[in-house]
Order: structure tokens, then sequence, then C-alpha cells
């Protein structure tokens, strides 16, 4: 078995020659603990959040294309076709606003 160092070695030597190992989970992008990381709290606070932003999933409105001006904490929204601001590119995504930011999820 590889140790710590040894494997983030290994991946840093596979990234160097081209070969990509995703830094997130594929289906709910979950971002993955790397060896040798530091504060891997954030990381695993960074997942429950987007636990609790799926966990019986509703949202406020599908028809918005700008974010609201006081969003509440724990809103989700999917934002609408030519959407602006924070969410232009973010069309079709679940935007979860958590922590005063808001945050994108795939669908």
């Amino acid at each position: 078995m590889l140790s710590d160092s040894e494997l983030a070695t290994l991946l840093y030597g596979l990234k160097r020659c081209g070969v990509y190992m995703s830094e997130n989970t594929k289906n709910i992008s979950f971002p993955y603990l790397v060896a040798d990381q530091a504060q891997k709290h954030v990381t695993v606070n960074q997942s429950l959040g987007i636990i609790d932003d799926l966990l019986h999933l509703s949202v406020e409105s599908q028809s918005l294309n700008a974010p609201p001006l006081n969003p509440v904490e724990g809103q989700r929204y999917i934002p609408a076709a030519n959407s602006q601001n924070e969410w232009a590119g973010k069309e079709q995504q679940i935007a979860a606003y958590r922590d005063g930011a808001w945050f994108f999820i795939h669908r």
C-alpha cells in the first residue's frame, strides 16, 4: 500500500504526463480529499453543503435570469435562459445561496 506522500507523488506525476484524475466525484461533484491536503475540514464542509443543497430539493423559482437582490440563506433557484450577474453562464444549474455566496450544482 502506498503512503500518503507516495500517492501524492504518483498523482502529481500522472498529471504532468497528461493523465488527469478528477478532483470531484462524477455525479454530485463532491470534492475529493487529497493526500497531504491541509485543512481537510474545508473539503468535508463543502461536501456537507452540497448534500444540504440537494436533500429535499425545492427551488424558489426557475424563471429568474438574475439573482434576487436580497437572497435568503438556504434558498435555491434554477437560473433561466440568458442569466446575468453571478448567474451568467449557469443556466439550468441549481443555484444555492449558502454562506453569503452563490454555489452552483450541475443537474
